[in-house]
């Protein structure tokens, strides 16, 4: 059954990437977290609650546990002084080439034994059917 994979894909894929994270002290929240702020300048909780499937609260919890580490600082906005915002500190920054390439191998090991055009099939398929059960958020 498709739910099933889905469970298994979530389930063993976040797994897997924790252990390739492990030498990083990072999970994989974590490096999904440096990568967004990195790509979507101000992005905001909802978007990461929706990219992490947990709710604003507990972003925000790990945002403050990445920002005590030193991974993460917590700027107020220039054009709103009420506002603040998550930058990736110098510390984080480091790290990004090392969570990118992580993410690039476990990616491969992911798609291991598909030739590229069914990984872009893959990428294709799993496009629409995301936009058939999420739509307007792809």
């Amino acid at each position: 059954m498709f739910i099933c994979d889905i469970s298994i894909l979530h389930r063993y894929g976040k797994q897997a990437l924790d252990e390739t994270l492990r030498p990083l002290a990072l999970t994989w929240q974590e490096a999904v977290l440096l990568i967004a702020l990195e790509r979507i300048p101000q992005v905001d909780l909802q978007l990461l609650s929706q990219m992490l499937q947990t709710d604003k609260g507990n972003v925000s919890r790990l945002l403050k546990s990445m920002e005590h580490r030193g991974l993460l600082l917590r700027r107020t906005l220039a054009h709103d002084a009420r506002r603040k915002e998550m930058v990736i500190a110098p510390k984080g920054e480091s790290l990004l080439p090392q969570v990118q390439d992580i993410m690039r191998q476990w990616e491969q090991r992911c798609y291991q034994g598909l030739s590229e055009e069914q990984i872009q099939q893959y990428l294709s398929l799993s496009k629409t059917i995301i936009r058939n059960i999420y739509p307007g958020r792809y």
